[in-house]
């Protein structure tokens, strides 16, 4: 039945406790309450990247039918709310578990790599990198949280993202003893 908020940042609340058709926690979705807007053009390019979300995490809208007024019953929906300012959207997404990005394993740091070099190829940043990976049910980092995000990025976004990855020293490849 979920019924507890799973995160909190500056652009929104992930809870387990909303469903919306088939994106129920039963069937592995998490509801986010954003307090940004959504760039529709962005989710739409990736889903055109990556159609079946192996490496970025799509945004789910509902339609005319999700009730927002029986989503002002929802406890965590209210907790959420009274945290976040302005006009606020709800989206579903795929849960995933978190990963430790100073204990990624090798096959783990190159795949992470090459989904940032997958977003940088279609002019894609990412713009808040850290924080933002989690993996799934095969270990395989996944990148979420598009609020950030930029499409059509140049040249000094995409520098942002890799000095994120490669220089900050939050993406580490554990080292076996």
């Amino acid at each position: 039945m979920g019924g507890k908020i799973l995160g909190t940042g500056k652009d929104g609340c992930v809870i387990d406790s909303i469903n919306y058709g088939n994106y129920t926690n039963d069937n592995g979705y998490v509801a986010k309450i954003l307090n940004s807007v959504i760039n529709y053009d962005l989710i739409n390019r990736l889903k055109q990247i990556d159609p079946n979300e192996i490496r970025f995490v799509h945004y789910i809208m509902p339609d005319e039918t999700f009730d927002m007024e029986l989503l002002k019953q929802n406890e965590d929906y209210m907790t959420c709310k009274n945290n976040l300012s302005g006009n606020l959207n709800i989206i579903f997404m795929k849960k995933l578990n978190p990963i430790n990005t100073r204990e990624l394993n090798k096959q783990q740091y190159r795949y992470l790599r090459e989904s940032l070099q997958i977003l940088h190829d279609n002019n894609i940043s990412h713009g808040d990198l850290i924080d933002n990976v989690m993996v799934d049910l095969n270990n395989n980092p996944i990148i979420i949280d598009w609020e950030n995000a930029k499409l059509n990025a140049d040249y000094i976004d995409k520098k942002i993202d890799n000095d994120a990855f490669l220089s900050s020293g939050n993406f580490k490849v554990k080292r076996n003893v």
